[in-house]
């Protein structure tokens, strides 16, 4: 399973909505930013797979931490980190991967959130 048409075109409207905040916050985007990833998974070993295949990538990675949804539901909010220049190039590079392992582990790319960055001046 792969992402659509339509989700890739979110995920890449999101991520060039993220870096003009960034821009007009004062930001500059051609010194190196520290990514954080997020992802919601059902379970931890799902958590835990995605861990392996970021960790020999080179990725920080944060522990996992249980979440109870307005159902009732139990989740795990999952953070990963790693230094980047954020042109659009390079976060759509990393946002695909992260959507494509979002696909892989839990069947959607819902699974990955999105990701967050500080102001770099």
């Amino acid at each position: 399973m792969a992402e659509t048409v339509h989700e890739r075109q979110e995920r890449e409207n999101q991520d060039i909505e993220t870096l003009a905040a960034l821009q007009d916050a004062g930001s500059n985007l051609t010194k190196v930013h520290y990514l954080e990833h997020y992802f919601l998974v059902d379970t931890i070993e799902n958590a835990e797979k995605i861990a392996d295949v970021l960790h020999v990538k080179g990725y920080d990675i944060y522990e996992p931490s249980e979440q109870i949804s307005e159902d009732g539901l139990s989740y795990y909010v999952f953070i990963v980190g790693k230094n980047c220049i954020p042109t659009k190039e390079n976060v759509w590079e990393e946002t695909k991967q992260m959507a494509e392992l979002a696909i892989l582990y839990s069947g959607t790319c819902d699974s990955y959130d999105g990701w967050e960055t500080q102001v770099v001046e």
